[in-house]
């Protein structure tokens, strides 16, 4: 896994920390890839739109536990070109399970942030 500063986000030329057990010879060793655990108004409006329209960062799954919720907020939110990119989910072990996830914003009510927090640093 790669482990990135807040300030490399957005800057292209940044040179990313990466463990030794980083895909070296991959060509996106500087795009942080996220996920989004809570799909509120908050991550269509504020937060959200920057993890693909920053440089350096990329949107590859989303989750929210209402079954269809996540799917939906996927076509009502990312541009079409996005779409078929980005992996919705309704359970939070299969989000935290995505092959592509570097890391995790989460965007649930503060009551829920521990437990969240908590099963993603145990997913690594």
């Amino acid at each position: 896994n790669k482990i990135y500063s807040m300030s490399n986000l957005g800057n292209s030329d940044a040179k990313t920390k990466k463990s030794p057990s980083s895909d070296e010879g991959s060509s996106d060793n500087n795009v942080v890839r996220w996920g989004i655990v809570g799909l509120g108004d908050v991550t269509s409006v504020k937060s959200g739109p920057p993890f693909w329209k920053c440089n350096g960062s990329t949107l590859v799954a989303v989750m929210r536990r209402t079954p269809g919720a996540a799917q939906k907020w996927v076509g009502s939110n990312l541009p079409s070109n996005l779409r078929s990119s980005v992996t919705a989910y309704d359970d939070i072990h299969n989000f935290l399970e995505h092959p592509d996830l570097d890391a995790v914003y989460v965007a649930t009510p503060p009551e829920s942030h521990l437990d969240i927090s908590q099963r993603v640093a145990k997913a690594g």
